[in-house]
């Protein structure tokens, strides 16, 4: 529990934010315990609090402890878990970047995101996502999901200056059907997706933008 102090603070500092909101489910009561405790040590050793690590800088950390109504995982509806009503999802906009808890710009992350954050600063990014031995997908799609992606990145940046045929257009648009809806994880359709947007809505701006560059 200390590591997720310890990454609230520094999530805290880096945006700016005075208090950060721990919500655990009800039913993790020693969980929850064990938190608090890690807390109250964290005050105690003057980490974190109205002078937190002898900075000036004052951060305070709460534990809140829901219900666990499974619908409590969407952003909003843990929100107004913590404000102490029904947990239901909000209307958006407002996003909670603009109006979260209590009125006030709240960012929602997940407690292993957050708590992973001190050991990134202390490491440097490149030894903290160092390759794995094997890959961290274990099903093998359909369609081979990386050379796919990596292929339509590899084309998309050759539209942007203009250096393809029109054709292409044409072969892009077929390959990222391909890996629509046939993965394992929403990666295919993530990639696709936009693609797919740009083709549908935008093909004029990229065929002229052809022409300019082959003439």
């Amino acid at each position: 529990p200390h590591k997720l102090v310890e990454g609230c603070l520094v999530a805290g500092r880096a945006m700016g934010a005075r208090a950060a909101y721990i919500y655990i489910r009800g039913e993790f009561y020693n969980e929850a315990s064990n938190l608090q405790v890690a807390i109250r040590e964290a005050y105690e050793a003057g980490l974190i609090g109205q002078d937190s690590c002898g900075s000036g800088y004052a951060f305070d950390v709460f534990v809140v402890r829901g219900a666990g109504a499974y619908i409590c995982g969407e952003e909003t509806a843990l929100i107004e878990s913590i404000e102490g009503k029904q947990g239901k999802p909000r209307l958006k906009p407002p996003f909670p970047a603009d109006v979260g808890v209590f009125g006030c710009p709240t960012t929602v992350a997940n407690v292993e995101t957050v708590s992973v954050a001190p050991t990134i600063c202390r490491r440097g990014g490149d030894r903290g996502f160092m390759a794995a031995p094997s890959p961290p997908c274990p099903f093998p799609p359909p369609l081979l999901l990386s050379p796919g992606v990596d292929w339509m990145n590899k084309v998309m940046g050759r539209f942007v200056r203009g250096d393809a045929q029109v054709a292409e257009i044409d072969a892009l648009w077929e390959i990222s059907k391909q890996i629509e809806g046939h993965t394992i994880c929403a990666l295919g359709d993530g990639a696709a997706w936009p693609v797919q947007g740009l083709i549908r809505h935008f093909r004029p701006e990229l065929e002229e933008r052809m022409r300019r560059y082959n003439e």
